[in-house]
């Protein structure tokens, strides 16, 4: 069951994984001069205590990495919030004007009432235009993927697998990593 562990590294074998290993997506953010990159083939975690932004930057990393690559698509599995109050969140950052003094807000009234009367009216036109190009753009083509789930660990790396076989997947964003749970383990 070990033998693997005996066998010498070589050349060939490094050139092998590097390249089958993705060279990693840039995320459309710099600091300084160098663009961020998430790697390729690795586990990224943003972590921070709750309310600093983890599934805003999630959110921003999703839409810069969709900016840059055409014709791939994210996958976002959300473990807290619904997929519509994630789209939302999307929707708003991908809009970026302020609407109003709480564009979500205004923006779930939007979808709750049918109304745009929270947004300003000098904006009401752009937020149309901008949220029918959110839709038309990422939604309707299924570049931009949101899902509310409750899989457990082991489910979710089957979905995954599925998902890079089966699509030209860029990136897949988990929000709420600690709500992970094995199958028949400890809840």
């Amino acid at each position: 069951r070990f033998e693997y562990l005996l066998e010498y590294n070589s050349e060939q074998a490094v050139i092998e994984e590097i390249k089958s290993t993705s060279p990693g997506l840039f995320v459309g953010y710099t600091i300084g001069e160098i663009d961020v990159k998430v790697p390729g083939g690795a586990l990224t975690i943003i972590a921070a205590p709750t309310g600093h932004g983890k599934t805003a930057t999630l959110i921003n990393f999703a839409l810069g990495a969709l900016r840059r690559q055409h014709d791939a698509s994210v996958y976002f599995f959300t473990y807290e919030e619904s997929a519509s109050s994630i789209l939302t969140l999307f929707l708003n950052t991908f809009i970026d004007k302020e609407l109003s003094k709480n564009n979500r807000e205004s923006i779930r009234s939007y979808f709750r009432e049918g109304k745009n009367d929270f947004i300003k009216q000098s904006l009401r036109p752009v937020f149309e235009e901008d949220k029918n190009a959110f839709f038309e753009q990422l939604i309707d083509t299924g570049r931009l993927h949101v899902n509310y789930t409750e899989m457990a660990v082991q489910e979710l790396v089957a979905a995954i697998r599925y998902l890079r076989k089966n699509t030209n997947v860029a990136m897949i964003c988990i929000d709420y990593i600690q709500c992970l749970k094995m199958l028949n383990g400890p809840q």
